[in-house]
């Protein structure tokens, strides 16, 4: 009997506690293991590195792109802003646009290609050269020597024109009836009439740009004064010269009204071309007042409808 107890103590003991120890044994050695495995790890075990992928690389590059355009479009606007309002407080305080040295150099530098752009208020001055040309006139040449021009105007408001010329002419008659036909009384000698003329004119623009095609009205004060030259345009000697009455007026005013039309183009900042186009009709002339004038059928240039052509090159100022 006792065996038997003694027998079944040890099976109790042996199914209980040595598994219970081989547990614990166990679990110690789990915990050891671990902190091995976790110290190792660090130290030596190495995870390869991910790859994004290469919808995530576009979605960047579009984000970047994104960014640029739209620090690009802000600066524009800004700097359109700060040009506005230096406008604006020019125009309060009655200034000129100008370029201060405490502005930035970008500002200086837009300002300089938006008044670039657009003729805008600037005055201008123009020298040339063209014709005074009488059509339908057939004992004249007005080509033997060109005419010369100067004039001084304004751009107003971006689409109106206003400029005042001077311009020189000088024109060759032939008395006798046509360019070939001599004057029977004085064969060797033609006229010839110098013309000072002071015109005026108001344009308009349909186009605000660097190039403005233009058309308008003009008015010209003409003086004339006539004489007599040699053939081939020298003067006579003062021996053989065909004096008038002292009483006779030396130079004959006219006064010419019509249509204006041509265009001006930018080159630069400060240079320009300009092609000129008139008609003019005689309104009002000094020439033959006299009785006797006044009977004979024989016309007179100063009544003559003139066309005038220039070519000029301008200076903005």
């Amino acid at each position: 009997m006792i065996k038997i107890f003694i027998a079944g103590f040890f099976v109790f003991h042996w199914f209980f506690y040595i598994p219970a120890v081989f547990s614990q044994e166990n679990k110690s050695t789990v915990i050891i293991n671990n902190k091995a495995s976790s110290s190792s790890t660090a130290k030596s075990i190495s995870a390869p590195a991910l790859v994004p992928s290469e919808a995530k690389k576009l979605r960047d590059v579009r984000e970047k792109q994104e960014i640029s355009t739209e620090s690009a479009i802000l600066k524009e606007l800004e700097k359109q802003r700060l040009l506005d309002e230096q406008k604006r407080v020019d125009k309060i305080l009655g200034k000129s646009p100008s370029h201060k040295e405490n502005n930035p150099a970008t500002v200086s530098k837009e300002s300089k290609l938006y008044q670039n752009e657009k003729f805008g208020d600037k005055p201008f001055v123009s020298f040339g050269a063209g014709v005074v040309a009488y059509p339908g006139v057939d004992n004249i040449n007005s080509t033997e020597l060109p005419a010369f021009f100067a004039s001084f105007g304004a751009y107003g408001y971006d689409r109106l024109i206003f400029d005042l010329s001077f311009y020189y002419s000088r024109q060759y008659i032939n008395s006798g009836g046509g360019i070939y036909v001599p004057n029977i009384f004085y064969p060797e000698l033609r006229e010839v009439a110098d013309q000072l003329a002071l015109a005026m004119s108001l344009k308009f623009s349909p186009l605000t740009g660097p190039f403005k095609p233009y058309f308008g009205v003009s008015g010209s004060l003409v003086a004339r004064e006539w004489d007599f030259v040699h053939k081939s345009g020298e003067a006579i000697d003062s021996s053989h010269k065909i004096y008038k009455d002292v009483g006779v007026k030396k130079w004959y005013g006219s006064f010419d009204a019509g249509l204006a039309m041509g265009g001006d183009l930018a080159l630069g900042a400060k240079l320009g071309l300009n092609v000129d186009i008139r008609y003019h009709w005689n309104i009002y002339t000094e020439n033959r007042k006299t009785l006797s004038q006044l009977l004979t059928n024989t016309g007179v240039l100063d009544e003559q409808n003139s066309l005038i052509f220039s070519v000029k090159a301008m200076y903005y100022l």
